[in-house]
């Protein structure tokens, strides 16, 4: 079980999957992540790409996100998310959506819908390298960045990014254990 750290839903246990199917961010990571993003989640809209157990987005609506987007494909990890939003009181379902299909289908969909995003978590498995940089590349294609967006990728502290995709550019890093946290902002 991880927990919500603070904000509406603060100390709200979260289910999580069970196994390797998906690797949920540590309480610590997560505080890590909403620090360096301070008051920028207030009244943002938020995209969480590869949710899991749904329990970034459900961080960002805690601490005041406007709307929050979470993308899942994995069956199993669909129910896990579906169950920790139901858990929540009052339930923030006027202000989430869960996308089911693949992540760049689902980018496809947020494209033609015009939604744009003031901040984008990625959070891959991290044996799923390829993912980071076609992410990255779909989100470029589907033009669904506000201006002075944030990308936020967390992976294995191994893995050596891009200092730039497209128009964004690597403006920090933090390493926490063996994950770390790279941090993009737009123009």
């Amino acid at each position: 079980m991880v927990r919500v750290i603070a904000g509406k839903y603060k100390h709200q246990r979260l289910a999580t999957l069970k196994g390797l199917e998906t690797r949920p961010s540590s309480d610590r990571l997560k505080e890590a992540l909403f620090n360096l993003l301070r008051e920028e989640v207030e009244e943002s809209y938020f995209l969480d790409c590869f949710s899991g157990s749904g329990s970034v987005g459900i961080e960002a609506l805690s601490r005041g996100a406007r709307g929050v987007t979470l993308i899942e494909c994995a069956p199993r990890a669909v129910q896990v998310i579906q169950r920790n939003l139901r858990s929540l009181s009052p339930a923030p379902f006027d202000r989430v959506a869960l996308m089911t299909q693949p992540t760049r289908a689902s980018l496809r969909i947020i494209q033609r819908w015009k939604l744009k995003f003031d901040i984008v978590f990625i959070d891959p498995p991290y044996n799923a390298v390829q993912h980071y940089p076609r992410t990255l590349e779909q989100i470029h294609r589907c033009q669904i960045l506000a201006p002075q967006a944030c990308v936020i990728l967390e992976h294995s502290k191994r893995l050596t990014l891009s200092p730039r995709y497209h128009d964004l550019r690597q403006v920090r890093e933090i390493r926490h254990g063996d994950s770390q946290l790279s941090l993009y902002r737009g123009p």
